[in-house]
Formats: C-alpha cells, sequence, structure tokens
C-alpha cells in the first residue's frame, strides 16, 4: 500500500472508530456493535477496530470477547498505552487485580506517555478492588498530582472517602468534581444526594442546573430527572424554601 493510501485508510478507519465511539458514550453498545463486527470482517488485524470492540463488549458485559479482542489490539501494537490501560481496566472487571497491576507496572515504565494519571487511576482501583483503601488512596492522590483537575480520580478519591466514613472530605471531593466537570453526572448526583436529608432545596437545584446545561447528554438528563422525582418523593421540601450551603 503507498503513503497516500496508507493515510487514507488510517483516516477512514479514524473517522469510523469516531463515530463508534461517539455511540458508546450516548450508551448505545448495541448499535455500535453490528458495524464494528462488520468492519473487523472487512479489515481484520486492524488495532483500533479490535481496541473498539473490546470496549463495546466490555459496555455489554461481555467480558470474554472484550478480553480476546482488546488483548489482540495490544498485542499487534504494544507500543500503545490506551490499548494496555484499556486492557487493564478488563482485568479490572474480571477481578484479575494483581494482572492489571503488572499490566499497569510495565506501562508506566514509558516516561513519554502524557497522561500517566490514567495509569494511577487503574492502580487505585485495584487497591480498592481488595478493600486496601489507604493504597488506593495513595494512588488516587498521585493521579490528581499528575492532572489536578482529572476528573475520574476525583470521583474515586471522593467514594474512598466516603468508604472510610468521611462525609466531609466526600463532600468537598465531590464538590470539586462537580466544578471541573459540570457536565458529568455522577458527582453531580451524589451531590444532590448529599444535601437532600437536611437540604432538599439546595438538592433539587444543583439537579436543575445541571439538567439545563445544553451539553449534557440525554442518557444523563434522564438519570438526573429519575434521581430528582426520586428525592422529591422522598424528602419533598415545601415549594419555595430557601436552603443554606450544606454543613456535612
Amino acid at each position: 500500500m503507498s503513503p497516500k493510501k496508507d493515510r487514507d485508510f488510517e483516516e477512514m478507519i479514524e473517522t469510523k472508530i469516531l463515530l463508534a465511539q461517539s455511540k458508546l458514550e450516548q450508551a448505545k453498545p448495541h448499535a455500535v456493535l453490528p458495524e464494528l463486527r462488520a468492519l473487523d470482517l472487512k479489515y481484520p488485524n486492524t488495532p483500533m477496530v479490535l481496541n473498539m470492540l473490546g470496549l463495546v463488549h466490555l459496555a455489554l458485559n461481555n467480558y470474554k470477547k472484550a478480553l480476546e479482542n482488546t488483548k489482540k489490539a495490544y498485542l499487534l501494537e504494544p507500543k500503545k498505552i490506551a490499548f494496555g490501560l484499556n486492557l487493564s481496566s478488563i482485568y479490572l472487571s474480571l477481578g484479575k487485580t494483581e494482572v492489571a497491576r503488572k499490566l499497569l507496572a510495565q506501562l508506566a515504565k514509558d516516561e513519554t506517555y502524557p497522561y500517566r494519571e490514567r495509569i494511577f487511576h487503574n492502580v487505585a482501583l485495584s487497591y480498592e478492588k481488595e478493600n486496601r483503601l489507604e493504597e488506593a488512596q495513595s494512588y488516587y492522590e498521585a493521579a490528581l498530582v499528575e492532572n489536578p483537575v482529572y476528573y475520574l480520580s476525583m470521583v474515586g478519591l471522593a467514594k474512598l472517602y466516603e468508604k472510610r466514613s468521611l462525609p466531609k472530605k466526600a463532600f468537598q471531593a465531590y464538590k470539586k468534581a462537580s466544578d471541573f466537570c459540570p457536565t458529568c453526572y455522577e458527582a453531580r448526583g451524589k451531590l444532590a444526594e448529599m444535601y437532600a436529608p437536611s437540604k432538599i432545596a439546595e438538592a433539587l437545584r444543583v439537579l436543575d442546573a445541571f439538567i439545563g446545561i445544553q451539553e449534557v447528554t440525554e442518557v444523563d438528563r434522564r438519570k438526573a430527572r429519575e434521581l430528582r422525582m426520586e428525592l422529591e418523593k422522598k424528602y419533598s421540601a415545601p415549594e419555595g424554601v430557601r436552603s443554606e450551603k450544606v454543613q456535612l
């Protein structure tokens, strides 16, 4: 294949992968799978296609095929750290925490990789799954040293504080995550849940503000609406009640 044809092929694959990724982010893995399988049949052993197939199967909880495709992608292109990270995530989903950490240690040797927080985050997850919470916390914190605005580790640290019965720290961590990613549901939803028992009006305002953001996905908007109905029904403060900042 000529260099131009190589570039054209790569651009075509990248475009199709981006479209598949967009559907996956909209929580539509079933819609993506047939297209990717057809692409894999037409262009076998294409690492980007195999990696995306692995992610789609992971979203469908089909761990056997997720592992098969992602491992193949990584073996075909072992210098692609992102493929190794996805493979470690599948190992974590399968409960193979030590295997995941061994792979992550190997990935961490490449000091040129610019997103090392992702490696530290998965190491933290591996320790958390083993209930080794102090080690998990140290790696979430290491991820946030690498990238102070890395949303996944902000939320991971907040959840860890909850497990360790540190509600004030958990609240502040969720608040920080929500501030840095206003279109991300998980932190916003947890904030609302933490406000609700004593400050239901504030909880509803948090969710209403989120629902009103244009860039929020329909999937997350629906989750926020469902949580709003649930909290309003459970705590039902009179309309117009003035709220104060939650004191946790």
